[in-house]
C-alpha cells in the first residue's frame, strides 16, 4: 500500500510515516547483522583456503627436501613427478620416496 501510494504520488499518511519510522531501525539492524554474517563467513573461508594452501606448500617442500637429499638435485624428470606425488597421501609417499631408486620412482609415477 505504501509503495502504491508513493508511485501514484500521494502523500504518506501519518500512520504510514510512523510505520516507516518504526521499521527503519529494524531494517538497518538486520542489514548490519547480515553484513557482519557475510564478513564472518568470508573470513572463515579465507582461513580455510589459507590453511589448505599452507598444507600443500608444506607437502611440496617435504617431497622436494627428500628428493634433494636422496638424489642431489631436482632435475626435469623429478620436477614432472612432483604434482603426481602431491596427489598421494603421506602414507603412500614416504615409502616411495625412501625406498625406490630415482628411475623406479619416475617409472612408478608415470605408470599411474
Amino acid at each position: 500500500m505504501l509503495e502504491l501510494n508513493q508511485k501514484e504520488g500521494k502523500m504518506l499518511e501519518s500512520e504510514d510515516k510512523e510505520l516507516i519510522m518504526k521499521l527503519s531501525p529494524v531494517y538497518l539492524n538486520k542489514l548490519a547483522e547480515n553484513k557482519q554474517i557475510g564478513i564472518q563467513e568470508g573470513l572463515q573461508q579465507g582461513r580455510q583456503q589459507g590453511l589448505q594452501q599452507g598444507l600443500e606448500i608444506g607437502q611440496k617442500m617435504f617431497i622436494e627436501g627428500i628428493l634433494v637429499n636422496r638424489f642431489g638435485n631436482i632435475d626435469r624428470q623429478l620436477e614432472e613427478i612432483i604434482p603426481k606425488l602431491l596427489k598421494l597421501s603421506s602414507i603412500e609417499i614416504v615409502p616411495l620416496l625412501l625406498n625406490l631408486s630415482k628411475e623406479d620412482l619416475i617409472k612408478h609415477c608415470k605408470d599411474k
